[in-house]
């Protein structure tokens, strides 16, 4: 087994082949619109943080490049060290025309280009204002002193931003000329744009992420490009808010800048945990276990996971982060030892999704009704409880806290539907299958399996402060 995945493989000449969310539909309906398109665009690739925004990025990228698109690719949370969006924009620019597809004879145009985009763009990055070295020192100096040195600094740096607004005005249009000549020299063979993705931008700070998208919209929105931005629009908001006010209405603000929004769809769950099972090598474990659930585990690990992923929430993020875990409960687990699967994974995806209900399910301070009540309000949650999976759940949240008062409710209250004639025949086989898991638990001394469990999963916390650092 693996403990951790290796990254992701962009396979150059079928950049989805590894593709287990199935998006390579996304990016032609994407591709189609971008050569459809006739004037310059933002288009907003949306998507939860830990969704699998980047990886998409990186095989559509490749895809266009494939079908002799030309691109270049920011990271804005690479960037973010930087104080002005824009000398970063640039910069990149400079740094990815070498990954061009340019014919020699261009290339000393595309460099005069950038020179000038350079020379234009120092005009409109931010300056920073120097301060006196009296102010410094104002200790020293008397009052008059500093008044006389405060308006001096004041006409000074009042001068300065006139002069520079000045500049910046009748620099902004040359640039945008500059930037135009660029493209077009670019697409010089190409009826097609030039497409720039910016990714991770919903990491950044706040400032520097709105930034970006105004350098974006105002200088770089020439004919003959495309702006694909990857963005966590919920994120983007609270960043929106963090500067302009919690009133501010973010998605009138994000029209303005944002032309187009495409929504990743949300992935399979139920696929995208075999692929996990698969990927992290749990079919060669299971081969050499010794335990009578060694058949069975593997089949109820990936359905109870796809179901409880969904119902939770999880990122792609999460739940690969879910099955690291599993992976050290697996492994420290003796090979003749049940797994107990489906109070495995619940109590592991519980306690990765909602810590607060976890803690107090184990420690006695939540009843198992508690917990069932809270199933149901789930999406997928009561679906979850009437599916054979979920009797066995709910018998194993009865037993396996050995509450002996919780159990005899339970088992008496079960008992009772099953001998109740005028009961729905649903209810009775559903009672009497969790009467006779409870009956088997018991029977074989298995009553303290969340103490068992959960020490293992709370073992797993100082395995993540130990990664994390």
């Amino acid at each position: 087994m693996k403990l951790k995945l290796k990254p992701f493989e962009i396979i150059s000449d079928d950049p989805f082949q590894h593709d287990k969310l199935k998006r390579e539909s996304n990016a032609i309906v994407l591709k189609e619109l971008i050569s459809s398109l006739d004037e310059t665009a933002v288009i907003a690739i949306d998507a939860p943080w830990g969704e699998g925004k980047t990886t998409f990025l990186r095989m559509f990228r490749q895809y266009l490049i494939n079908d002799n698109f030309q691109t270049l690719y920011f990271s804005a949370w690479e960037n973010d060290f930087s104080d002005d969006a824009l000398a970063t924009l640039i910069g990149e620019i400079e740094l990815g025309i070498q990954e061009l597809k340019i014919d020699n004879k261009n290339k000393s145009d595309i460099e005069k280009n950038i020179s000038k985009l350079k020379m234009l763009g120092s005009y409109l990055v931010k300056k920073s204002i120097p301060i006196g070295v009296k102010l410094a020192t104002a200790v020293l100096v008397d009052s008059e002193e500093i008044s006389k040195e405060l308006a001096r600094i004041s006409e000074k740096i009042a001068s300065e931003q006139v002069e520079n607004y000045e500049k910046a005005k009748k620099n902004f249009h040359n640039f945008k000329s500059a930037l135009t000549e660029f493209v077009n020299v670019i697409n010089k063979n190409s009826e097609r744009p030039l497409v720039f993705f910016i990714d991770e931008l919903d990491r950044c700070r706040p400032t520097f992420a709105i930034e970006l998208l105004e350098k974006a919209k105002h200088l770089f929105s020439v004919p003959g490009i495309v702006f694909i931005i990857a963005i966590d629009k919920e994120q983007l908001g609270h960043s929106i808010r963090s500067v302009y006010g919690q009133k501010m209405h973010v998605d009138g603000y994000l029209r303005r800048f944002i032309d187009i929004d495409y929504r990743l769809p949300s992935p399979n769950h139920h696929e995208f945990a075999k692929h996990l099972f698969s990927k992290y090598e749990f079919e060669e474990y299971f081969s050499t276990r010794e335990a009578q659930d060694k058949n069975y585990a593997p089949e109820i690990i990936t359905s109870m996971f796809g179901d409880l992923s969904k119902m939770f929430y999880l990122s792609l993020r999460k739940q690969e982060q879910c099955f690291s875990l599993l992976t050290i409960v697996l492994q420290t687990t003796p090979s003749n030892s049940q797994l107990f699967s489906h109070l495995l994974i619940f109590l592991l995806v519980l306690k990765m999704a909602e810590p607060i209900h976890y803690r107090n399910y184990i420690n006695n301070i939540s009843t198992v009704k508690d917990i069932i009540d809270f199933i149901s309000t789930l999406e997928g949650g009561k679906a979850l409880l009437e599916d054979h999976k979920g009797k066995v759940l709910e018998a194993y949240l009865i037993t396996g806290r050995n509450n002996n008062l919780e159990i005899s409710n339970y088992s008496e209250k079960y008992q009772n539907s099953l001998n109740d004639e005028s009961s729905d025949k649903y209810i009775q086989n559903r009672a009497n299958t969790i009467i006779t898991v409870i009956d088997e638990l018991r029977f074989n001394n298995n009553t303290f399996l969340v103490e068992r469990i959960s020490r293992k999963l709370d073992i797993l916390d100082r395995f993540n402060k130990s990664r994390s650092n």
